[in-house]
């Protein structure tokens, strides 16, 4: 019995060591095929506000889905979430810290009416710590000055709206489902759209770019072709049989064949002859 009961354990922990096993590598192949850089754009996994409070300091009042962003995470990256007032507001931001790729945009309104005469804040976008995000910096951006707005009229964010929770499930849904949303607050509407950020155009290299090519030798058209003229006793052509009219074998209609750069390209040079001819 006691030897059946060891074998029993024995198999059991094969399996579980198995399955372990295999976990492990799945997510060591996962953190191989997605890395910081590689490209792929991921889903928006939150969205939160952060604001300052004059009593608690930095905090997150609102975030949707609730605590997807814990307090120590918070705490650890709040210096960044909430600067300084000394350092610049109203600048695009991504933080990659802890597991997480955070897009804001901090915002500063002086104003009396608050506690420090200021109120600051910051509604961010939270992503997998290997996605792109610079396609949300734009709505990111568009966000946080429409809550401006939004604030300095109705006191939107600092007064506890009820509504702020429905928008950023809202904003979360249609971003990622549609990429774009339509946010309606009384009578303000914003729309949002994520654009699609392509990549940047390869190096056009000299042998990239087309250029005009004739070949040499055919007459123009409606001329008889041109007789070779007579060597002479030096092996060169004699002077009194060219026909100086001849000279130009072919010739490139520049109004139908030649774009617009190269017409005006060439006008320059006529005009600089000209100038350079009269005197």
């Amino acid at each position: 019995m006691q030897v059946e009961h060891r074998n029993a354990v024995s198999q059991r922990d094969y399996v579980y060591g198995v399955d372990a096993e295999i976990n492990f590598m799945t997510s060591k192949v996962m953190e191989t095929r997605y890395y910081e850089g590689c490209g792929r754009q991921g889903p928006i996994r939150c969205i939160f506000l952060g604001e300052f409070h004059p009593v608690a300091g930095p905090k997150i009042s609102c975030q949707f889905p609730e605590d997807y962003i814990s307090k120590e995470v918070f705490d650890t990256i709040s210096a960044y979430i909430i600067p300084k007032p000394q350092i610049q507001q109203k600048c695009t931001m991504t933080i990659n810290a802890l597991g997480h790729k955070i897009v804001g945009y901090p915002i500063r309104i002086d104003n009396p009416q608050y506690e420090r005469n200021m109120y600051l804040f910051n509604l961010c976008f939270v992503c997998d710590s290997w996605s792109k995000t610079v396609q949300y910096e734009p709505v990111v951006k568009k966000l946080g000055e429409h809550l401006t707005i939004m604030e300095e009229e109705t006191r939107f964010l600092s007064g506890g709206s009820t509504r702020l929770p429905t928008l950023l499930a809202h904003l979360l849904h249609d971003l990622n489902t549609y990429r774009k949303a339509t946010l309606v607050e009384g009578e303000t509407v914003m729309h949002l759209k994520v654009l699609e950020v392509r990549k940047d155009p390869p190096t056009v290299h000299d042998h990239d770019v087309p250029v005009l090519v004739a070949s040499v030798g055919l007459p123009r058209p409606g001329r008889p072709r041109r007789t070779v003229p007579p060597v002479s006793k030096e092996g060169m052509p004699s002077q009194e049989h060219l026909d100086l009219d001849d000279e130009e074998p072919f010739e490139v209609d520049v109004d139908a064949d030649w774009d617009l750069t190269t017409r005006q390209v060439i006008i320059l040079v006529v005009l600089f002859v000209v100038i350079l001819s009269s005197r």
